[in-house]
């Protein structure tokens, strides 16, 4: 990537966790978690780049007992990226 690039990322993922949390939104083992992102990298280098993005996480025992309340979180991500080449 030459530098001044801006480039767009999107993430979604899903899977099956664990945590020794005790909340009743989540009330067993184990927990299955859904995300979803999007952001931008804007390039200095080729190796090194600034981020931005939002994420959305969706955290519940998918139905397999009750109560199964779950929990979402909105996260804004700033950070700042090394590439090895």
């Amino acid at each position: 990537m030459s530098s001044g690039a801006l480039v767009p990322d999107v993430e979604v993922t899903a899977g099956v966790g664990g945590s020794s949390l005790k909340v009743m939104e989540i009330s067993l083992d184990p927990e299955l978690r859904a995300r979803a992102g999007v952001g931008l990298a804007y390039f200095l280098t080729d190796n090194l780049a600034l981020t931005a993005g939002h994420r959305f996480q969706h955290v519940s025992n998918g139905g397999t007992s009750d109560p199964n309340i779950g929990f979402e979180s909105d996260t804004g991500t700033l950070g700042v990226s090394y590439f090895f080449r």
